[in-house]
């Protein structure tokens, strides 16, 4: 729980650095957008759904079973009720989406920083090309 709190208040302070010290990086852009709430929350239902979806998908596929068990075993001593499941969430959504599309992105440019998010939560795995399925299709 501490390390999501931090993520929900470290990540977004990251990003404001990058605000505050980059000609490129907009942050007040980034979180209201240049498209109306309505049509922002729509698609990011519908592309939240399709991409829970596939990767829903590939996790289900056999070749995915060993991954499957490594992560079950990893993460399932915590025994998160509910509440901080969400809680977990949202801290992961909004310090990293501030952080990644906020100021990252503008810097880096969408591929670049989509393989940096990948990498750095441990999915481009050269010891377990599974692992990398799962990041890629994420």
């Amino acid at each position: 729980m501490k390390l999501s709190l931090a993520t929900l208040v470290g990540m977004p302070l990251v990003a404001l650095i990058f605000d505050q010290f980059s000609e490129s990086v907009d942050l007040a852009a980034a979180i209201t957008g240049f498209v109306p709430l309505w049509r922002q929350l729509l698609a990011g239902i519908i592309l939240g759904v399709g991409g829970a979806a596939i990767a829903h998908i590939v996790i289900a596929m056999p070749f995915m079973q060993k991954v499957n068990v490594k992560y079950s075993n990893m993460l399932g001593h915590f025994d998160l009720g509910w509440n901080e499941i969400l809680f977990v969430s949202f801290c992961a959504g909004v310090g990293e989406e501030l952080l990644f599309r906020g100021a990252l992105q503008p810097l880096m440019g969408i591929p670049l920083t989509s393989v940096f998010f990948v990498a750095i939560h441990g999915y481009l795995n050269p010891t377990d090309w599974r692992i990398s399925v799962y990041g890629i299709a994420l």
